[in-house]
């Protein structure tokens, strides 16, 4: 309301003061005072600076958003959903109580892999790619004399054998587990990819023995390193255990479905008698946990894309108009020209050399202004260089290229000026 105040009033508060000399010398004439020409060509100056400086930052955070929906997680999250599943409470000793438990959930896995839909079914311990839950253990390779900590903990989960193909976390090397993996069988590892290359550089790690969680283990297989904390995330080093070597009485159970899941969510409250409140599971899927991570981004990409169409209109439609303005004020200086032989291209040439000095001047005062304002987002930005060459020429050239379009619609009108009926008027 200011603005639309303060904006319309200065014109009515200028008019209602006119300078005589003014009215009776250029305006009488129909021409633009110097002043207000000046006026006009510093405000679409300002609207195409405004615009470009915006553009930059529309394409800056439009790659970043295009570059973390491109990430590698090293999963494929499409048609996967999850629910933890909490047991009922057993008697007897830790092993009794453990061995129900792990015999209940290989239950529930067996009801999951029927259910109309479900390609495969694996659980796990210790957190879910996303989720936000993680445990981390040192690591102590043989023949090494500290173990590794800090930076270089690992993040430790017990999984079934069906894991690794329900996420489809690709196998590099080695051998995933399998049903002879049991509580017990000597106790094995897999690592990804990253904990490979940190604990052992360019060592082969098959067969090699590390100490962490449970005790030693033997590495029996190298898997894809998984973005446990979401494609922002740093490649962190991961090691894998079997379930049945785990202590733990809870687990989280994830199933890939190969279709539209709502047949497999509508049976999986048939499992409510299986755990520990008797109701249905919390469904989620890992779409839902992309969502979530990325949600901030999205919406900081969206409100920059409708910031940065908004300020490139507003720079046209100022372009357009003072286009159009300067073509009905020069309109006895065309005519005249015509009827001394101008041609239609000289005409709009010369209108449009007085425009595309403005765009550009425009331009690069806005391009000079979102590199020195750049290294302020670069913190928000990601896989994208705050002074990104490609980013600046393509937003220039999109400020440009709406310049153009938006006064060559009048350039082309007072080229087409019939000079007897403009000398007329």
């Amino acid at each position: 309301m200011a603005a639309s105040l303060i904006f319309g009033l200065a014109p009515a508060w200028r008019a209602s003061r006119p300078a005589l000399s003014a009215v009776l010398g250029d305006g009488a004439r129909g021409s633009m005072a110097p002043g207000r020409r000046r006026l006009a060509d510093a405000l679409v100056v300002g609207e195409v600076a405004l615009a470009s400086t915006l553009l930059v930052g529309t394409a800056l955070f439009l790659g970043s958003f295009i570059r973390v929906m491109n990430v590698d997680l090293g999963i494929d999250r499409e048609g996967v959903l999850n629910f933890q599943a909490r047991l009922p409470r057993t008697t007897g000793t830790s092993a009794e109580r453990l061995a129900t438990a792990h015999q209940a959930i290989g239950g529930i896995l067996d009801r999951v892999r029927a259910m109309p839909g479900v390609v495969s079914a694996a659980a796990l311990q210790n957190g879910l790619p996303m989720s936000g839950g993680r445990a981390r253990y040192s690591v102590e390779v043989a023949g090494r004399p500290s173990p590794f900590e800090g930076d270089d903990l690992a993040d430790g989960h017990f999984v079934t054998p069906d894991y690794f193909r329900t996420l489809r976390i690709t196998l590099l090397q080695g051998r995933t587990f399998t049903q002879d993996d049991r509580a017990a069988s000597p106790r094995v590892v897999i690592l990804n990819a990253e904990a490979a290359r940190r604990y052992f550089g360019g060592r082969d790690p098959i067969g090699a023995k590390v100490s962490t969680g449970p005790g030693e283990n033997t590495v029996i297989g190298i898997v894809a390193t998984v973005r446990l904390t979401g494609p922002e995330g740093p490649a962190r080093p991961e090691v894998y255990w079997p379930f049945a070597q785990g202590s733990s009485t809870f687990s989280e159970t994830v199933a890939r479905v190969a279709a539209d899941p709502a047949a497999t969510i509508a049976a999986l409250p048939s499992l409510a008698p299986l755990l520990l409140d008797g109701k249905p599971p919390v469904v989620k899927t890992l779409d839902e946990s992309f969502a979530r991570l990325t949600a901030e981004r999205r919406f900081n990409s969206t409100l920059m894309v409708a910031l940065g169409a908004l300020a490139l209109l507003i720079a046209a439609i100022g372009v357009y108009g003072m286009m159009a303005a300067v073509s009905v004020q020069r309109t006895p200086e065309i005519a005249v020209r015509v009827a001394l032989g101008a041609t239609p291209a000289a005409i709009r040439g010369m209108l449009l050399r007085h425009a595309g000095a403005l765009v550009v001047c425009g331009s690069g005062i806005g391009l000079l202004l979102a590199w020195m304002l750049s290294r302020f987002v670069a913190a928000a930005l990601f896989g994208v260089q705050p002074h990104d060459g490609v980013v600046y020429a393509a937003a220039i050239g999109v400020t440009v290229l709406a310049g153009v379009a938006a006064r060559l619609v009048p350039a082309i009108r007072a080229s087409r000026l019939d000079p007897i009926v403009a000398l007329r008027q």
